[in-house]
Order: structure tokens, then C-alpha cells, then sequence
């Protein structure tokens, strides 16, 4: 793992307003939408009424749950949390006021995501986990037996803090908190690059 400086919530702000690629719909990333498709399937086929998407982003996952109709089954609510101001209104935006989908810009190590949420609910996080420092002390926030989904990166790009350089780096740092069941890796279209796609129960 590499580690470097975490950047803050003004950095992310400024990201999302100057990209393109983030206003796309999910199926129009070719980068990340195998792997959220992927995770789509797991949260559809969990069966809990709850998601919550630790670090959110602009709320694709969001629309990609939509998508695959997980709202008209078990699953009843989605919160999405994300310290950017903007990624949280382009969520709001994406998602276009669906009515299951609740968005709040919260700084996630000071906040009790857990807080009133029902004991079937799953936590998700997407691309999330690297760009922070305290992504331990986030997990270990995740109330215990509950059903987790995640990703990371096998790259480094501006912004991380850290990447895996193989499965075995990811189990190495994640299983202490989390029944790893399985690990799936999604390559890049630039052919090189992975993102590990990690599903599990929190200890």
C-alpha cells in the first residue's frame, strides 16, 4: 500500500464541478459501471430494506439500484452520505427526486451513519475508502453482523491515500473487521488497472 496526503472536501467540491465523466449517467462510465452493476446484483440479491452508501459521490450507485428495480422489492430506503456539497446535489439531481433515495453531505468520522437505521441494513462504499486515512475507523463503525460491500483500487491516482497491489493486501488490511466472502476483480478498460469489488460481514 502507498500512502500520501488526504485531500479535503474543498478539493472534491472542485473536482466534481470541473468534470465531465461525473455527470454522466453510471452506464456511460465504462470505468465503474461493471463493477457497481456487479454490486447492484449483491444488494438486490442481500434482501435488506436499508442501504447506506458510505462516501456516495454523485450518487450513481444510487441510480444504478433504480435501474434494477431493488426499490420495488425488500430494499425500502437508501441514504447516501459524501463531505461534498456538490457531489451531494449532483445526487440529488441523478436520482431525480426518487422517492426511496435520501441524500445528506456529512463528514463521516464525526457522524453516526448507523444512528436509527434498522439491523438488516447494508453498508456499501464505492471508491471511497482510499481517500481517506480513517477508513478503519470507519469500518469499525459498520454495527456488527451486518452485510458490507466495497471497493478499492489496485492504482494510484491523485487523491488517494493509499491502493492494493493485490487481493491478498486488501484481505491483509480489511479482515480484522470484516468476514471477507468474497473478492471480485473488474479491470480497467486501460487494461492494467483493477478495482477490487469485496463482499462481507462485518465482524
Amino acid at each position: 500500500m502507498n500512502k500520501k496526503k488526504e485531500r479535503d472536501s474543498k478539493h472534491y467540491n472542485l473536482v466534481y464541478e470541473g468534470s465531465e465523466v461525473y455527470c454522466k449517467e453510471p452506464e456511460d462510465i465504462p470505468q465503474y459501471y461493471p463493477m457497481w452493476s456487479a454490486a447492484g446484483d449483491i444488494v438486490s440479491k442481500a434482501g435488506c430494506s436499508t442501504i447506506v452508501d458510505l462516501g456516495c459521490g454523485p450518487g450513481h450507485f444510487a441510480k444504478v439500484l433504480i435501474n434494477k428495480g431493488v426499490f420495488d422489492g425488500v430494499a425500502k430506503e437508501y441514504y447516501g452520505y459524501d463531505f461534498s456539497s456538490v457531489s451531494i446535489g449532483m445526487a440529488k439531481n441523478i436520482v431525480n427526486s426518487h422517492g426511496a433515495c435520501f441524500f445528506e453531505e456529512r463528514d463521516l468520522l464525526g457522524f453516526d451513519f448507523f444512528s436509527s437505521k434498522p439491523k438488516d441494513t447494508m453498508y456499501v462504499s464505492f471508491e471511497f475508502l482510499e481517500h481517506i486515512c480513517g477508513d478503519l475507523s470507519i469500518v469499525k463503525k459498520i454495527p456488527s453482523k451486518s452485510k458490507v460491500c466495497f471497493s478499492v483500487p489496485s492504482f494510484d491516482a491523485y487523491g488517494h491515500v493509499r491502493f492494493f497491489k493485490n487481493k491478498a493486501e486488501v484481505i491483509k488490511r480489511y479482515s480484522k473487521f470484516i468476514n471477507i466472502k468474497y473478492i471480485k476483480e473488474f479491470m480497467q478498460p486501460n487494461g492494467s488497472h483493477i478495482i477490487y469489488l469485496v463482499e462481507g460481514i462485518r465482524i
